[in-house]
């Protein structure tokens, strides 16, 4: 996994000068920096918009009492295409801008949870009767984590039956 991060990180500026010389080739200088400085505010609008939306449909999934995992996993698509937004080149914003069609997104990131899942580097246990979830190291044996809240009491006095 960490080979294909550098391979990723050692690529993306070589692929995006590459189209940037050969849109400046195509269209010209400015045309091409004026593209570059469209989809940014292009794409900030569409972040913005987006993700308040995300927040309200999270807060009306939480005040129903559900866990907001959809709104999670859109959430983190979001981030993910905001960051590539931030890239500058074309192959980082469309990236980015196809991570906005909320189906390609929820798909793109169930396709990285499931990788990461698969690769034994985390692991989520859900509860049904609860609904809550809890993360942990692989090999954990440290047994169930519980949550709770609790009123000291005090020591009893003697004779008082607890």
């Amino acid at each position: 996994m960490g080979l294909i991060i550098l391979a990723t990180i050692l690529s993306v500026p070589v692929v995006e000068i590459a189209v940037f010389i050969e849109a400046g080739n195509r269209v010209g200088v400015w045309p091409t920096v004026g593209g570059v400085i469209l989809t940014a505010i292009i794409g900030t609008a569409l972040f913005r918009h987006q993700g308040l939306g995300l927040i309200a449909r999270a807060r009306s999934s939480l005040e129903a009492g559900q866990m907001p995992l959809r709104e999670v996993v859109d959430g983190l698509g979001l981030l993910i295409a905001g960051l590539l937004l931030l890239i500058p080149g074309f192959v980082t914003d469309a990236l980015g801008f196809l991570l906005f069609v909320p189906p390609i997104r929820i798909l793109a990131v169930a396709g990285l949870i499931k990788r990461v899942m698969r690769s034994g580097q985390a692991h989520v246990h859900m509860s049904a009767d609860t609904g809550g979830f809890n993360a942990h190291q692989p090999n954990n044996s440290s047994g169930p984590i519980i949550d709770g809240d609790f009123v000291d009491l005090g020591e009893p006095e003697r004779g008082t039956l607890v």
